[in-house]
């Protein structure tokens, strides 16, 4: 084409595109948040790893890991008194391997005024009951930490302070705050875990025995675990009530129902009473009875007492407690 000197060549104006075609509504919705993106677009493969921004806080959609600190400081002296394995796993907790309550927990077992006024041997026993609470459980950490701050524990020889922490290893987490009621408790003068029996033993002894001593196997095959026989022993020794027939004895001598529910409790069955007589366990009394609220200690001790009292052969009362 020729062009004229001043004229402008013309362009050809392009066809207009076709229109495209609306979106529909549901089209348009955001895709489903995925690894915590929510900008609608998905990831094939795993997400990135995780880099701190310049602040130290990792970027949107990373997890950085928990800054644990420094490990928690655990008395040396303590330790060397523990087996390798209890040793490597209280360093793991303190360094948080565990997860942070369990290393929560720990601190406050290390902390407490009642820990830190132990010799290094008792401390031992302590870090050694902790583990086996478990070690993430609050309300068991907070049970042993009660009991080893109380004046009652406070107040016991060092070979009771071990059988009070047996005890505590053996029962259940109820049964743990019913043995803290007990070291709280006053009984002429001191606490009720060392109150006196009629044979001159303590109620702490005698709840030892109940926690490693030989138990009558017919007791398991009938689902009374040793940890529940120990919980509401206790329970009825700490806090006795007006009504049942073991309160009356659980408020002037709780050590001496302890003894008797011991010696119920063991192969033998029976158990010497202040009098000279002797109270023998039913055999009727070991299942448990649905029909009543009755505890399987409440349970043994009211059978075997009521019997007590009504004897055939001699056809009168008699008193367990002259």
């Amino acid at each position: 084409m020729k062009i004229e000197p001043g004229n402008k060549p013309r362009v050809p104006t392009p066809a207009p595109k076709p229109a495209t075609p609306a979106t529909p509504a549901e089209a348009r919705k955001p895709l489903p948040v995925q690894d915590g993106f929510d900008d609608g677009s998905a990831r094939s493969g795993p997400p990135a790893p995780s880099r701190p921004s310049a602040s130290g806080v990792a970027a949107v959609g990373a997890r950085a890991p928990h800054d644990m600190g420094p490990p928690l400081p655990l008395p040396p002296a303590a330790l060397d008194r523990l087996g390798e394995a209890d040793k490597a796993r209280l360093h793991e907790l303190a360094r948080g391997s565990l997860g942070t309550d369990a290393r929560t927990n720990l601190g406050r077992v290390v902390d407490a005024s009642g820990f830190q006024h132990l010799d290094a041997e008792q401390q031992a026993q302590a870090l050694r009951t902790f583990l086996s609470a478990p070690p993430s459980s609050p309300t068991s950490t907070g049970h042993l930490t009660s009991l080893l701050s109380g004046a009652g524990f406070q107040s016991l020889s060092p070979a009771n302070k071990a059988q009070a922490l047996d005890v505590f290893r053996q029962t259940s987490v109820d049964g743990r705050k019913h043995l803290v009621d007990l070291s709280h408790r006053t009984v002429n003068g001191r606490t009720a875990l060392l109150d006196t029996d009629e044979d001159g033993h303590t109620l702490l002894s005698s709840l030892h025995g109940l926690a490693t001593g030989q138990l009558e196997p017919s007791l398991a095959a009938h689902g009374i675990q040793r940890e529940d026989l120990l919980c509401s022993v206790m329970r009825e020794a700490a806090s006795p009530g007006q009504l049942a027939a073991h309160d009356a004895l659980c408020q002037r001598n709780p050590a001496e129902y302890v003894r008797i529910l011991r010696g119920l409790t063991s192969p033998s069955g029976q158990v010497r009473l202040r009098d000279g007589d002797t109270l023998r366990r039913l055999p009727d009394s070991i299942p448990v009875h649905t029909a009543t609220q009755r505890s399987s200690s409440e349970r043994l001790f009211a059978a075997a007492t009521r019997h007590h009292a009504t004897d055939p052969s001699t056809g009168m009362d008699k008193s367990l407690f002259p």
